[in-house]
Order: C-alpha cells, then sequence, then structure tokens
C-alpha cells in the first residue's frame, strides 16, 4: 500500500503533556517513549522527535503519516498508551474483533498448543494457603486475572504455564523479553501477496489476543519500553491490543481481548543486567506468586539427596554473595542423567556442571563438590557403600607353592 506524506502535525505541548503523564504514572516505559512514538508514526526519524520531545525544535520536524490517518492513528495511539486522550477520530475507527470459532486455517495458532508431556513431568506444589498451584491458575484465568510469577531462574515458572496451558489445549505465545524481539514477528506487518499487492498479516500476539490464547511475558524485567507501551491496553481494564501498523488492511487496528485471554509474565528479581519493575506495570498483575526452589519438588525429580544437599550449600552462597550463579533443578536432573551415562559418567557430569559458573567461582565450586562426591555416588549406585574393615586372615608359610 503507498503511502503518501502530509504534513498535519501533533501539537507540541501535546506530546510534552504524553511524558509528563508517563513520568507521573511511572509507567515503564516512559525510559522509551521515544521508541514507543517513532514506532507509531510512520517513517519517523528518531533525532527530530527525540527534539521535539525534549523541546529543542518546533513539532514541524515531526516525520509525516498515512495519507487518511494522520489524526486517527496518532490520537489513538495516545489514548491506548495513556488512556487520557480520548480524541474522536478523523474517519470512523475499525471496529474491533470479534472472536470467532471459524478462523483461517493460515492464522489459527493451535500449533502452539504444549504437549501433554508438559503434565507428565510436572511436579505440582502448594502456594498461598495450602492451594494448589494449578487450581490457583485456573481460577485466575476464570477471573481474568493477570499473574505475576517471581523466582529465580530454573525454579519451574515456565515449565507451570505449559503445564496448565496443556491441561486445558490451549495455545502459549511466549514472549522472551530478555532477548532481540522481532516485532514484525510479534505483532504483524505487511507482506506481499501473489498479485502484487500487499496486505497486513497479524503476528503471534494479536492472534493469541482475538483467539483466547495464553501470552507468557518471559523475564519481564527485560522487557523493552516498545513492548511495554503496545502491552499496557491489553493489561488494564480495556484489554484491548492497538496494532498501528494494522491501518488501512482488512485487518482491525483494534482487537478486543477474547473472554478466554490469559496474560501471564515471570522475572528473577534477583538477576543480574535487570531492573526492578515499574510499580504501575507491577500493579496492573493482579495475582503474585512467589516461586523458589522447593524441597518436596526437588526430591521427585532428583535421586540423589546429597546432591540436592549440595545444591542448597551452594545455594546458600549466592544468597550470601560468595557465588552469583543460580542453580536451578533442570542442572541437577542433568547432572544425574551424565553421571549415570554409561558413555559420560561421573567425571564429565562434575566437570560439566562445574563448567556453569565463572571460572573465579569454579574453585569453590569444586570444592563443595568433591564433600559430596562419594555420597552422590554411592546413591546414584556408582559406587560400593564404605564399610568397616573387617580383619581378614593371613597365611604366613614359607614353603613354596
Amino acid at each position: 500500500m503507498a503511502k503518501s506524506k502530509m504534513t498535519n502535525r501533533p501539537p507540541v505541548a501535546e506530546v510534552r503533556k504524553i511524558v509528563r503523564n508517563l513520568e507521573r504514572d511511572g509507567s515503564p516505559y516512559t525510559d522509551g517513549v521515544v521508541e514507543a512514538l517513532e514506532w507509531a508514526i510512520d517513517g519517523a526519524d528518531h533525532a527530530r522527535l527525540t527534539s521535539v520531545i525534549e523541546g529543542d525544535a518546533p513539532v514541524t520536524e515531526i516525520a509525516t503519516l498515512p495519507e487518511g490517518q494522520e489524526e486517527h492513528t496518532y490520537k489513538k495511539f495516545l489514548d491506548e498508551m495513556t488512556g487520557e486522550f480520548a480524541v474522536p477520530s478523523v474517519e470512523a475507527p475499525a471496529p474491533a474483533m470479534e472472536f470467532t470459532a471459524s478462523i483461517p486455517g493460515d492464522r489459527s495458532i493451535k500449533h502452539l498448543v504444549p504437549s501433554n508431556e508438559f503434565i507428565d513431568t510436572y511436579v505440582s506444589r502448594d502456594v498461598h494457603g495450602g492451594k494448589r498451584d494449578l487450581d490457583v491458575l485456573a481460577a485466575a484465568h476464570e477471573e481474568g486475572f493477570n499473574v505475576l510469577l517471581k523466582g529465580p531462574t530454573g525454579s519451574a515458572k515456565t515449565s507451570f504455564v505449559y503445564a496448565y496451558a496443556a491441561s486445558i489445549g490451549k495455545p502459549v505465545v511466549n514472549i522472551a523479553c530478555n532477548g532481540a524481539i522481532d516485532m514484525r514477528a510479534l505483532l504483524g506487518g505487511w507482506v506481499p501477496t501473489a498479485d502484487g499487492s500487499f496486505r497486513f498479516e497479524p503476528g503471534e500476539l494479536p492472534l493469541a489476543v482475538e483467539q483466547g490464547g495464553i501470552i507468557l511475558l518471559n523475564e519481564v524485567n527485560f522487557m523493552p519500553p516498545k513492548i511495554a507501551a503496545v502491552l499496557y491496553g491489553l493489561l488494564d481494564r480495556r484489554r484491548t491490543l492497538y496494532l498501528p501498523d494494522a491501518a488501512g488492511s482488512d485487518y482491525p487496528t483494534t482487537i478486543v481481548a477474547h473472554p478466554e485471554t490469559f496474560v501471564v509474565a515471570d522475572f528473577n528479581p534477583g538477576y543480574r543486567g535487570t531492573r526492578p519493575l515499574n510499580e504501575a506495570f507491577e500493579n496492573r498483575f493482579a495475582v503474585h506468586l512467589n516461586w523458589d526452589y522447593e524441597d518436596a519438588v526437588e526430591s521427585q525429580l532428583v535421586t540423589s539427596a546429597s546432591l540436592l544437599e549440595m545444591a542448597v550449600s551452594l545455594r546458600e552462597r549466592v544468597l550470601t554473595g560468595e557465588l552469583s550463579t543460580a542453580i536451578p533443578t533442570n542442572s541437577l536432573m542433568e547432572f544425574e542423567a551424565m553421571a549415570t551415562n554409561g558413555s559420560l559418567g561421573y567425571e564429565f557430569a562434575a566437570h560439566n556442571f562445574t563448567g556453569r559458573f565463572s571460572k573465579l567461582e569454579q574453585p569453590v565450586v569444586s570444592e563443595v563438590l568433591a564433600v559430596y562426591r562419594l555420597r552422590i555416588e554411592i546413591e546414584l549406585g556408582l559406587a560400593e557403600p564404605v564399610r568397616e574393615a573387617e580383619s581378614v586372615p593371613t597365611f604366613a608359610s614359607s614353603e613354596p607353592f
């Protein structure tokens, strides 16, 4: 679709007001408002937009918008971001997507439903007030509550969500916030068709919203401001997702979430390189579950009790700051699998486990592992239990045989 340039620009006072409101509200995308606005405004120049927001350049420096969308797209985007700019659109807004049971095959996300293996391998646990974790998640889903999981790396936060999704046959769109996010794959974009024209093809996120999927925000405290800006309307009472790039297509720019759409976020509050979650963003999650390594869970997954004791010892050193590398449950399971593998063995397993840590940490880990080695080998059937020495009769004879 060809996009012609227009001269209609948003007033600079409004842009400044947006920034002030975001700062006052403590929005998680305050730091990235420039990137968010740039993404919303077609062809925006980053440096010029920055100058406008900072008040160093006239508003006419802001880049232009697609023809026929200059007021509607921009104003609507601001409304979705802050909830305070209900400005009538120049043209009638695109209708909200209504859920239908019939979804084109190429747009169905049923292939994202986790396999039953997640149900078979997941070990459930008690959470607040003795409630079972899967029961709590089901109740939150039914009530439309967003859920926030807080816990260390490798404590089965992701497995928990996948096990629940598999149990009810729901697809999961997993957004890895700590990696490079492909915005086109996530939100959608214009693609060429066989006749040479272009059409807007939605990404996995809008499809999950309209089809009632589960959206997992993995390591949400790494989330780029650009993604937070998109999700803000979905996480609050509006329950809408706005896609400005879909303007001019037959796909709606505003999607009202299907009643069964469910948002779960997880993060490790102690992970290096992260920053605390913004309070305004965190408050959009009604259910908060603290997740940790649990003896009752790990004892069902790890055979050697001494290996678990070793893990506890190392984790205590993490708490004191002597170590900084996490000891996830799956690393203990992998240790056992390697140690009992005839082609690998204990030495390989120990070396592989120690290699997970930094060079400065490895001497400490090796020392702790050495303390528990014999007991671990015995419990895994790799060594015989040590017995007290028995008196063995000796035969002294000077006669040759």
